[in-house]
């Protein structure tokens, strides 16, 4: 009674702290898919041609060629999209989620954003349990459970909607491990029904599920203390389920094709393979360290790198914590897990919202390694320490408003606690070494994890679970630089350049799940706001060069893949507009096209737009900011050769924005 006593309430109380933690991101509103799921239950307004049922949530694009090409011609593709494109993912029981949602609360946001909160504190209550399972002292898993619930990387999920099938499939696929690692300890069947049902509920939310078959097979190989055959066998039930589920998505023909975006085992297996390369070494150091932008930034030698850098400090830190792994079978199970359960998300960009089942070893195999630095006791006050400091600097900011410093004061008061704890922590664990290089390797990653883990996190997963709602007020207001009245219908809203592949298609469904006037056509010419050179010939016209190419982001674009190259010559015909490739890079990507239209540029039937970064002042806290802006420019004349900028230069509100943010930094303003 008193141990049952004690998991609900470390359940209770990590199910709490993660709502707390995540309750602000009720204010996000809707941001990117969230506008498709809203178009699609009020049945695409403006986009008849579109049909899909509730069921069809995670439908974004069916492999249909038909309707791809609507799509294209429409505008809620881009000319470069490939018409064999697919984006189809069976996840029913999300779906249904999404279907109560926008049929209960229509375009109230808040009770959806509850929905993913409630998620998350049960998936944190759940992940407690499983750490009290095996953890060998109750203070570890407490440990393990704080890091785990405060992890900063669930943020992106909480925030958003659509992602809800992340959070479900995580408390899953910890209920599976409950419930497998009773059947095993226990031998009662009714474990064992309760693991298999858990595992096929946790596909039909979403095929992240097949994940957690990395930590069934870590603990046959690892946790076992029987023959091998039964070992074996254990997992037989669950590969006979993952059989019957691969193959129904196959059949249906569900998954991924021709963007690079998503690389799906099942149509593109070397993709897949080359993206486990890059994306688990990034996703590890994500895990146990932080996100790396600072080691992938800059052109492909900066990256190349970086990701060495990565790759390395990786190496480091498992080489460190070697004498661990030899001794600690527990470490090695949540490792070899924790690894493992990256493959199957390794389909996709590498991103951080994709690590909540991979996190679940990954904040257990730390627990371990920080648990042999301190004590229960020590734990206690280190905890007590963060919190309590926290608090009051955040009660004194609110009072005082002192800004991104109140984060150094933080910052130094619990470097201070850290360099006590390094002094007088319990150190009992054999495997940490006595003295010499050894010993500093240890106690700098020691000293790494608590910060990155215990200092860090909790004053940052807040922030990135409002990372969607700052997202969706920089889309909403650049969207709202595109005319959304009378003038846009039956005319043919021409964007020269827009900010990445993804602007015609979260604006036109922005439009659609708004119930707002959209334009007849939508033509985005190029993506990535960048130096273009733009010449007019003729009168219908024009050409366009790049030498970063016309296409932003070529890897990751959603719409193309390497596997759909594009060859000089190359047409797209689409409804008043022919698009020909003039010239490609090595790889297939267009550096220069012609776009032939139907009507002279200057014809009334065009509204001509850009996008441009620029400074805007704040309406919430009067400082200026960079945004994204879209603003109205005339084609060029007949024979004029031009580059985007100057183009911009010539339009007058393009003039006015700059005019306003003089006027903001001038001394008296």
């Amino acid at each position: 009674m008193k141990s049952s006593l004690h998991y609900i309430a470390g359940a209770l109380l990590f199910a709490g702290l993660a709502a707390a933690l995540t309750f602000p991101s009720l204010n996000n509103g809707f941001v990117n898919d969230d506008n498709y799921m809203r178009a699609l239950h009020k049945g695409f307004p403006g986009l008849d041609a579109l049909s899909r049922s509730w069921v069809d949530a995670f439908a974004f694009s069916k492999g249909n060629v038909q309707e791809n090409e609507w799509l294209r011609d429409r505008g809620v593709f881009p000319w470069w999209a490939v018409t064999e494109a697919k984006l189809w993912f069976f996840r029913p029981l999300a779906a249904a989620t999404h279907w109560f949602d926008y049929t209960t609360f229509r375009d109230n946001a808040r009770p959806m954003h509850l929905q993913n909160v409630l998620w998350f504190a049960l998936m944190c209550g759940l992940a407690f349990v499983l750490f009290r399972e095996f953890a060998s002292a109750p203070w570890i898993a407490w440990l393990a459970a704080f890091m785990f619930a405060t992890d900063e990387a669930h943020g992106y999920a909480v925030g958003w909607i659509s992602s809800r099938n992340t959070l479900m499939v995580a408390c899953s696929s910890i209920a599976v491990l409950i419930a497998h690692h009773r059947w095993r300890t226990t031998k009662r069947d009714v474990w064992a029904v309760a693991a298999f049902a858990m595992y096929g509920i946790g596909l039909i939310c979403g095929e992240g599920a097949i994940s957690v078959c990395a930590y069934l097979f870590a603990y046959a190989l690892v946790m076992g203390f029987d023959s091998w055959r039964s070992r074996l066998l254990s997992l037989a039930p669950y590969a006979a389920i993952s059989a019957m589920y691969l193959a129904l998505y196959r059949v249906r023909g569900f998954g991924s094709a021709g963007s690079a975006w998503y690389a799906d085992p099942g149509s593109d297996f070397p993709a897949w393979l080359a993206r486990i390369g890059s994306n688990i070494p990034i996703l590890l150091f994500t895990e146990w360290f932080k996100w790396p932008s600072e080691f992938l930034r800059g052109g492909d030698t900066q990256r190349a790198t970086g990701f060495a850098v990565v790759v390395l400090l990786l190496c480091a830190a498992l080489w460190i914590m070697r004498p661990m792994l030899r001794a600690n079978a527990r470490a090695r199970f949540w490792l070899i897990g924790a690894v493992i359960a990256l493959l199957p998300v390794s389909a996709v960009v590498a991103q951080p919202r994709v690590l909540t089942i991979s996190a679940i070893g990954g904040m257990a195999l730390i627990a371990e390694y920080l648990s042999g630095w301190f004590n229960a006791r020590q734990f206690a006050r280190l905890i007590g320490s963060i919190v309590g400091l926290t608090a009051i600097v955040r009660i004194a900011d609110s009072i005082f408003r002192l800004g991104t410093i109140v984060y150094y004061i933080v910052g130094a008061l619990l470097i201070v606690v850290l360099v006590i704890l390094v002094r007088r922590g319990d150190k009992s664990a054999e495997w940490i070494p006595k003295a010499g290089l050894r010993r500093a390797n240890a106690t700098a990653l020691f000293c790494i994890f608590v910060v990155a883990h215990l200092i860090v996190a909790p004053n940052t997963l807040t922030v990135q679970s409002m990372v969607h709602g700052a997202t969706a007020r920089k889309f909403d207001a650049a969207y709202a630089s595109l005319p959304f009245d009378a003038s846009v219908v039956n005319r043919d809203l021409i964007l020269l350049q827009g900010a990445n592949d993804f602007t015609c298609y979260y604006f036109m469904l922005k439009r659609s799940a708004d119930v707002q006037l959209m334009p007849g056509h939508m033509r985005m010419l190029s993506s990535g706001l960048r130096a273009l050179t733009v010449e007019r010939p003729d009168g219908s016209t024009l050409l366009i060069r790049s030498d970063d190419g016309l296409i932003a982001d070529r890897g990751l674009s959603v719409y193309r893949s390497a596997k759909y190259p594009m060859t000089q010559g190359d047409t797209v015909q689409l409804a008043g507009l022919t698009v020909t490739v003039l010239k490609t890079d090595a790889n297939g990507w267009p550096m220069d096209a012609a776009f032939v239209f139907d009507k002279p540029l200057d014809d009334d039937l065009y509204l001509w737009y850009t996008g441009a970064m620029v400074e805007e002042r704040s309406p919430r806290t009067g400082r200026l900011l960079t945004v994204e802006r879209y603003f109205p420019i005339a084609p060029p004349a007949v024979g004029e050769t031009i580059t985007v900028r100057e183009l911009l230069e010539r339009s007058p509100k393009y003039q006015a924005v700059l005019a306003d943010a003089r006027d903001a930094k001038a001394p008296d303003s």
